[in-house]
Formats: C-alpha cells, structure tokens, sequence
C-alpha cells in the first residue's frame, strides 16, 4: 500500500528507457512489476509493467527429492524468476556461476544434476549436507569463512532458515515425483498524457527457457504492429530480431552480474544505428546512448532498490533537452 500511494504521489507530481529496455523483450527479467511516469519538453508520459503467473507444460522428474525442496525455497517453481540481487531461475543463480558450472543460461530449468553435483563438491569440502545447502544461499567461501572461524554456521540465521526451510520442503517430495512448472506472462503498457489517444501495449511470452517473443500494438493516428523475438543461448549475450515499421535487428551484452548491459538495435528502414550502455548497480545509475540523431545521458538515484529517480539530457539538432523520470517497483 505504501508503494501505491507513493507511485500515486508521483503520477501527481511528476523520455524514459532505461526500465523499459531497447527492446520490449528485456522486461521479462525485471524482478517486479513498475509503474513510471516521465516529464520530457511538453510531453508527459506514463508506463506500466505488471506480470501474470501462469502454468507451463514444461515438467521436471525428480532424481533427488533435494532439488524440488531448493526449487520450491528458491523460486517456487517459475522458470524466469528473478531477484533484486539478480539471481535468475529455478535455482536462483547468479550468471557467473553459471558460468562456473557450464551452464550457458541460467534459466534453463534442466540442471538439476549439475546442481546435485555441485552440492556433493560442498559437502565433501565442508562436512555435512546442511553445510553444503548453507554454501549455496551464502556463497562457498562465506560458509568456509564461517567454519574456518571455529563457529557452528547453524547459529547464523541466514544459514539456519534457509537450511531449516529447504528441509521442511524435501519431506514432501520422493524420487520419482514429477515437478509442473510456472512461469510469467509481462503486460507492457505506456500511455501519453499530453499527446490524445497515443499509446504502446506489448506481450511479452516467454518461449521455454531460450527466449520470448513479444507481440505489440502502438496507436498514434494510426494502429501500428511490431513483434520481436529474443533468442537468449548465453547468460551474458541475448539476439533480438523484429518488425517495427521495418525491419530491426539487436544485440545485448550483459555483465557477469547482470547489473551493467550494452544492447544494439538496427533498424534497416530508417538506417540508424542505436546503441545504449546501462548501469543499475548501487545508488548511482547512469546510461549512455547514441543514435544518428541524438546522443543521451542518463544519470539516476536509486532508493531502497524500490524507487528509481532519472534525470535524462538528450542533445538533438544542436538543442538539449532535459527530462525526469520517476519509477517504483512493487
């Protein structure tokens, strides 16, 4: 409630791109839905990003009653889970340790055995199962560090409730149990205040566990299409192709912890190269992004990993442009 009344403040008091993306695919790793609201010139607009859970056909037969009790803790079963820490899919991991293991992308849901692996190294290293399953929520070397220290990580909180609750979990599976899958479905709408009847909608559907496609319709004068698709085989490398008006093509480079990305989009009607790096680690944000018309730079404030306050400047035709831009995560 408290999050409503402050994006309702904001609507009240208040070019916006770096929450949205390059491209409408990008909002399926957000890790909640937003509500935004951007002053640019004379032009004001207003973005919403909700998400709705849904089951998918995609199951999973358990090997061991363990790695439905961590998928469950972990995520509750959704395939493209994300957290404010962006640890990513059923089992909640980080890209770079992905990385570590071999797995390419961190979303897909079948690697259970990889993970059991991993699990039986920590055990073998630090002695006992619940040492092992405190290793992967704190980090191997933090959970050494512990031991190491002469004390019994059980009395670390962190490490009791996460133990303690993946056990609670493992006693309602068995070998053999066969685990359903969930995963999202993203609404993208934005909506112009000053301009009458403009307005964006996309879908974002999420294709397995290797990308989505996103279905739009656009309104200014005229109904406009688009659809995007993103193929995402790499942790750190996603490819988009599209129709938007014409034909379009993109790239996006993500850091090993998500946090910074360089994305590329072409569009082969209007021969224009747009490009954008993004940062959105601690509380300083920036993006930087280039086009054959202007050139941007957005520095930004982010509070409590919930409230995001950007101050765009965009120079075009020799002219600057100041904006603000206000968002809230629920």
């Amino acid at each position: 409630m408290r999050k409503i009344i402050i994006a309702l403040i904001l609507l009240m008091s208040s070019n916006f791109n770096s929450i949205a993306g390059v491209f409408p695919n990008e909002i399926l790793y957000l890790p909640s839905p937003t509500a935004s609201i951007g002053f640019s010139g004379d032009t004001c607009d207003i973005s919403i990003k909700t998400r709705f859970a849904v089951d998918s056909f995609l199951k999973y037969t358990l090997n061991d009653p363990l790695i439905g009790a961590i998928m469950e803790t972990e995520s509750s079963f959704f395939i493209h889970s994300v957290s404010k820490s962006n640890a990513l899919g059923v089992f909640q991991m980080k890209p770079f340790i992905a990385s570590e293991l071999g797995i390419l992308n961190p979303f897909n849901p079948y690697k259970g055995l990889m993970i059991e692996q991993k699990l039986e190294d920590y055990k073998r290293d630090l002695g006992s199962i619940e040492n092992a399953l405190g290793a992967y929520h704190i980090g191997y070397y933090g959970m050494k560090n512990i031991i190491d220290s002469g004390k019994n990580p059980m009395n670390d909180d962190r490490v009791k409730s996460y133990v303690k609750k993946i056990q609670s979990f493992q006693r309602l599976y068995k070998q053999g149990d066969e685990i359903s899958f969930r995963d999202y479905l993203w609404v993208d709408l934005s909506f112009s205040l000053s301009e009458k009847n403009q307005f964006d909608f996309n879908l974002v559907i999420p294709e397995l566990y290797w990308g989505s496609i996103a279905l739009g319709l656009k309104y200014d004068a005229d109904f406009d299409f688009c659809l995007y698709q993103e193929l995402s085989f790499f942790w750190f490398m996603s490819f988009f192709l599209g129709y938007d008006d014409g034909a379009i093509a993109g790239i996006s480079f993500k850091s090993n912890d998500w946090f910074n990305r360089l994305t590329l989009r072409y569009d082969f009607s209007k021969e224009d190269l747009f490009w954008i790096f993004e940062n959105f680690s601690g509380f300083v944000n920036f993006g930087l992004s280039f086009s054959k018309d202007s050139i941007s730079f957005s520095p930004g404030f982010n509070f409590n990993d919930s409230y995001l306050i950007e101050f765009p400047i965009r120079y075009e035709n020799f002219v600057l442009i100041p904006a603000i831009h206000c968002s809230v995560k629920f």
